[in-house]
């Protein structure tokens, strides 16, 4: 007796499921220059207002002001690179930091700690910053105190 079920042929192999994550690559010193750059504009952008303020209020109050905008200023930064991996400037450029083990975002508290260290990074002579062009990963100090790398979309 004839089993039909045994005359057809075999399904034909699926192909291989595509990668949906973007290919990324770590962000050259150039890159990193460069969005350090727009970084920055975007720092002064927010303290700018207030520095005017403070300028005309003068004595104590303006320099309260003045440090109000400083903190406002650094919030803001820290919490686009946290939450998005970028300051809206940086992303124009897809220059992303990311969490060096899973590649998510790393949230405020990290970008303030990256923050942080690399201002000490900018006051050691730049080494801090330098120092990426020997890392494998292209890490700086802020990096590797993060545990973050920088990519370039």
């Amino acid at each position: 007796m004839s089993d039909s079920s045994n005359e057809w042929p075999p399904p034909a192999p699926q192909p291989a499921p595509q990668n949906s994550q973007p290919t990324t690559a770590y962000a050259s010193f150039g890159w990193r220059f460069v969005a350090h750059i727009f970084d920055a504009i975007m720092l002064y952008v927010v303290e700018i207002p207030f520095s005017i303020v403070a300028e005309l209020v003068g004595g104590g109050t303006g320099y309260l002001i003045n440090i109000i905008g400083l903190v406002i200023a650094v919030y803001i930064f820290c919490y686009w690179t946290g939450s998005q991996g970028a300051t809206p400037l940086r992303r124009t450029i897809g220059v992303l930091i990311i969490d060096e083990t899973d590649g998510t975002y790393i949230g405020t508290r990290r970008a303030f700690t990256r923050w942080v260290v690399s201002i000490i990074s900018g006051l050691a002579l730049l080494i801090g910053y330098i120092s990426m062009l020997w890392n494998p990963r292209k890490q700086t100090w802020h990096d590797r105190a993060a545990k973050t790398v920088v990519v370039k979309m």
